[in-house]
């Protein structure tokens, strides 16, 4: 399961979470709220070295490239396979990813190396701020406002004030 961010009919100390179904079971997504208190146990980020193993073999060029920018760690079709063993994974899958950036260089920097690996394979994916926002990288690649996500809601930011203090 994963958390995600709570709904107006979630109870406010409930923890929000789903469970994505496979293709073969239609891609729903299931929505449901563990109550206040339940022992509710988190699992390490799973890192795209890991999860590489369970990446078609077309993939693993890219992903050798992508591990040269640094260890992203992985979400969507990709997670769920390696985590499942199910076939989540499709001909038109995206390689979903999340990076943790700490600055305009370095986020600068990686976004330059996925627009070179990006192509065979589609990529998808997050930075990560240091505040815990997170900001698709194609929408960071053209600049101006862009949205800016955590677990509390959706907001517009500029590129230019993502990493202000």
């Amino acid at each position: 399961m994963i958390v995600r961010r709570p709904m107006p009919a979630d109870a406010p100390d409930a923890i929000p979470a789903a469970l994505p179904l496979p293709p073969c079971h239609g891609k729903r997504r299931v929505a449901f709220a563990f109550p206040a208190g339940a022992e509710v146990t988190a699992r390490p980020a799973v890192l795209l070295g890991e999860a590489a193993s369970s990446a078609p073999a077309s993939w693993l060029p890219v992903i050798a490239g992508l591990l040269g920018l640094g260890e992203p760690r992985v979400f969507g079709a990709l997670l769920w396979q390696h985590l499942t063993g199910l076939t989540y994974l499709t001909e038109r899958s995206d390689l979903d990813l999340l990076w943790m950036i700490g600055d305009h260089p370095a986020a600068d920097a990686l976004v330059q190396g996925l627009r070179r690996l990006d192509g065979a394979v589609r990529l998808d994916g997050e930075l990560e701020l240091p505040d815990g926002v997170a900001v698709n990288w194609r929408e960071y690649a053209q600049g101006g406002d862009i949205l800016a996500k955590s677990m509390a809601g959706v907001q517009a930011r500029s590129v230019a004030g993502l990493f202000a203090p």
